[in-house]
C-alpha cells in the first residue's frame, strides 16, 4: 500500500504532478463558490444536489490531505494543512469568546477591535505553529518533515499560503453575485503556488507568495468596491476619499494573510528546532 501512495503522491519537485496535487485545495475551494455565485446557478441545482457535490469536494481534500500525510507531508501537502490549521484556529478563537471584539459592548472603534482580532489571531498562529513543530519531531509520519522544516523554514510559509486563501474567500462572504470575481482571484494564488514549486531561491519563493496574496486581495477589493449592494459606515477619512468598514476589514485580513507567511521566519531560532548540529554547539 505504501509503494502505491508513493507512486501516486511523490512527484519531482516541480513536476506538473506536484503543481497540480498542490492546487486542487485552491481549485476546489474557489470554483464551487464561484460557480454558485453566478446568478441564476444556485437557484436552478436543488439543494440536495448542492449540498452533495459540496461533501464530494470536501471529502476529496480530506483524502488528498491524509494521503499527503500517508507519505510524510511532501511539499504539495502543505496548502492542505494550512487550510486546516488556519480553520481550527479561528474556530477556536470564536469558540474562546474572541468574538466580543464585535458584538459586545465594547466603546472602542471598530477599526481598533477588528486590529486587535488580527493580533490576537497572529498570536494563535505564532503558537501554533511552535506547538505543530514540537509534535512534529515525536511523530514517525512527520519526521521527515520536521527535518526538512530545520533546513528550508519556508516550507511552513507555503502551508500558511493555503491558510491565507481561507481568508482571501472569506472576503466574499457578504457579496452576492461575485461568481466571476471569485474565479479570477485564484488565477493569482494558482500562480503562486507554480513560482513557489519551480523557484530555487528562498526570497523569490516568499516575493511570490507574497505578490501572489496581494494581487487576490487586490482582486477582493475590486469586487467589494463594484458589486457590495450596502455602504458599510466610513472609518476613516484621508483627503477626499473614505474608507469604510469593508475596505478596511479587506486591508487588515490582507496585513493578517501577508504576515502569516512571514511567521515562520521565527522557527529558525527556536531551540528544538534547530538542526541537532547547531544544538550540540
Amino acid at each position: 500500500m505504501q509503494k502505491q501512495l508513493n507512486r501516486w503522491f511523490i512527484h519531482e519537485p516541480g513536476s506538473w504532478q506536484e503543481v497540480l496535487l498542490a492546487c486542487l485545495p485552491f481549485l476546489v475551494l474557489f470554483l464551487f463558490p464561484g460557480v454558485f455565485s453566478f446568478p441564476g446557478v444556485e437557484e436552478s441545482v436543488p439543494v440536495a444536489i448542492g449540498l452533495g457535490l459540496l461533501g464530494l469536494l470536501v471529502l476529496t481534500l480530506a483524502v488528498l490531505g491524509i494521503a499527503g500525510l500517508l507519505v510524510r507531508l511532501p511539499r504539495w501537502a502543505l496548502p492542505y494543512a494550512g487550510v486546516l490549521i488556519t480553520g481550527v484556529v479561528f474556530l477556536v478563537l470564536i469558540l474562546s469568546g474572541t468574538s466580543f471584539l464585535f458584538h459586545g459592548g465594547l466603546s472602542a472603534p471598530w477599526w481598533l477591535r477588528m486590529l486587535a482580532f488580527d493580533i490576537i489571531s497572529l498570536g494563535a498562529m505564532v503558537v501554533t505553529m511552535i506547538l505543530l513543530i514540537w509534535i512534529a519531531q515525536k511523530i514517525p509520519l512527520t519526521r521527515d518533515f520536521f527535518g526538512q522544516v530545520q533546513k528550508d523554514w519556508s516550507l511552513f510559509s507555503f502551508a500558511m499560503y493555503g491558510g491565507a486563501m481561507v481568508l482571501v474567500l472569506g472576503m466574499y462572504e457578504d457579496i452576492s453575485g461575485a461568481g466571476l470575481y471569485i474565479l479570477v482571484t485564484a488565477v493569482p494564488l494558482f500562480l503562486g503556488v507554480w513560482a513557489y514549486l519551480r523557484t530555487q531561491a528562498l526570497h523569490w519563493r516568499i516575493i511570490a507568495m507574497f505578490l501572489a496574496v496581494t494581487l487576490s486581495m487586490g482582486i477582493t477589493l475590486l469586487a467589494n468596491l463594484q458589486l457590495m449592494d450596502w455602504v458599510s459606515p466610513v472609518e476613516f477619512t484621508i483627503g477626499a476619499l473614505d474608507i469604510n468598514r469593508s475596505v478596511l476589514s479587506i486591508l487588515l485580513t490582507w496585513f493578517l494573510a501577508v504576515t502569516m507567511l512571514f511567521i515562520p521566519m521565527i522557527l529558525p531560532r527556536i531551540p528544538f528546532s534547530k538542526p541537532a548540529r547547531e544544538n550540540m554547539v
